[in-house]
């Protein structure tokens, strides 16, 4: 059994939850080391002296985040764990972060970071392979826009110790929560961040021309808001204001749960999932999904006719979806059970056993 310790800059949310149950489910000794998740960018420039001065003991293996500059981590420890070997976990990229959404210029400092942590890593695990191939693709791109000494070929390197860990799944915690409901209309649902890359734009606006043409629904409009959210929910606040069911953040996961098993339909419009959380939570609580055919929903779930291409398409599917009797289809609880901690968890207790023998 290796000594490991999992280092998690960001100890919040899904990073918070993913630490959490792999140190819960994990057969290893496993310790860890966090920081409260907030200013993420001082934290990808400073957690990585922060956490290393906090070391006091030998590990056979630290697992760190994609927070962490892990080339300034590395020079910050102590004698004797300079050699031991380091896992670097990806919850989400830099290199293809929709920064675009949110300002012009594109800020590099934070895609190098990724890429140096990269470069000095034993292993490179991500959640999925929408990830990985994102992140290897991009590469060559951001390496070619330096005048000089460009080290494209660091980007071999860098493939030939990558791979896929996908985010585990409590599935027991969603059964227990099951309740049944008899909704007299459809009940839609959204359960994403209150941001730009998850293109409410298009969720909401949609919605209001399906309301336009006489079809009924209610809304259940969950997920964590922010400053400098997009004006367009305090739009569809007034114009939905008759379907809207519950609007804002639940605080209490109990009550998460409960409207997810509430819900019928999960609408899914994002631009940016590194995995999908959110989504396939809401897919296991058996709310019938309709899914942009890109990021990293085929790979969970391809085969389904659950996709759509364009917007007239998201359009089409969803006023279809709401006109007819839909049941939802369990075969896609089936396929996405895979992610149940108690499997996905041999896959993570066998590259640390390969790391540390």
């Amino acid at each position: 059994m290796a000594s490991v310790l999992l280092i998690e800059p960001f100890y919040t949310g899904s990073h918070k939850i993913w630490a959490d149950e792999l140190l819960n489910h994990t057969i290893h000794q496993m310790d860890l080391l966090e920081l409260p998740g907030k200013f993420w960018k001082w934290r990808m420039h400073g957690s990585a002296i922060s956490v290393a001065n906090r070391i006091k003991k030998k590990y056979d293996l630290f697992i760190v985040s994609d927070m962490v500059d892990l080339a300034l981590f590395k020079s910050c420890l102590n004698a004797p764990n300079k050699d031991t070997p380091i896992l670097l976990y990806f919850h989400e990229n830099q290199l293809t972060y929709p920064w675009s959404e949110r300002k012009k210029d594109w800020d590099r400092r934070y895609a190098w970071i990724n890429y140096c942590s990269a470069l000095v890593s034993d292993e490179i695990a991500f959640n999925s392979n929408y990830n990985k191939n994102s992140f290897l693709s991009e590469l060559p791109n951001f390496l070619s826009a330096f005048p000089d000494n460009q080290n494209l070929e660091t980007v071999k390197r860098i493939e030939e110790k990558s791979y896929v860990l996908p985010i585990g799944f409590d599935f027991n915690k969603l059964n227990r929560a099951k309740s049944n409901f008899e909704n007299p209309s459809p009940y839609i649902l959204w359960n994403h961040r209150w941001e730009h890359d998850k293109n409410p734009e298009l969720f909401f606006n949609t919605l209001i021309k399906c309301k336009s043409e006489g079809l009924r629904f209610k809304l259940l409009i969950l997920g964590k808001s922010f400053e400098n959210q997009p004006k367009i929910f305090e739009a569809a606040k007034i114009k939905l204001s008759n379907e809207i069911e519950h609007y804002g953040f639940v605080t209490s996961k109990e009550q998460y749960l409960k409207l997810l098993w509430q819900a019928d339909i999960l609408p899914v419009t994002s631009k940016h999932d590194f995995f999908g959380i959110s989504v396939l939570e809401a897919i296991y609580c058996e709310t019938i999904p309709l899914l942009p055919f890109d990021l990293a929903y085929p790979e969970h779930l391809e085969g389904f006719d659950i996709f759509y291409n364009t917007e007239e398409e998201f359009y089409q599917k969803l006023k279809s979806t709401l006109s007819f009797t839909n049941d939802f289809n369990k075969n896609l609880k089936t396929r996405i059970s895979k992610y149940d901690w108690s499997q996905v968890i041999l896959q993570y207790d066998d590259r640390i056993s390969q790391l540390t023998n």
